[in-house]
């Protein structure tokens, strides 16, 4: 009786030792999405400024227009 008990509490640390793996994995995985999306956003919003400052916002609302409605 005393090996099937021990086994069963193998078994049962086993399992928690891999729940803790897999948060951490977790973990990592959302932190690396995160700090992708934040760069993402953050080169977005300097290719917006660059464009602002480059053309103006008037050029920038025509090409906008002209590149949903197709050209002018």
């Amino acid at each position: 009786m005393t090996k099937n008990l021990t086994s069963q509490t193998i078994v049962k640390a086993g399992a928690k030792a891999d729940t803790t793996v897999q948060s951490d994995i977790s973990r990592v995985a959302l932190f690396t999405t995160g700090a992708s999306a934040a760069l993402i956003g953050l080169w977005a919003v300097t290719c917006f400024a660059s464009a602002l400052v480059t053309s103006g916002p008037v050029e920038l609302l025509k090409g906008f227009a002209s590149a949903l409605l197709g050209a002018m």
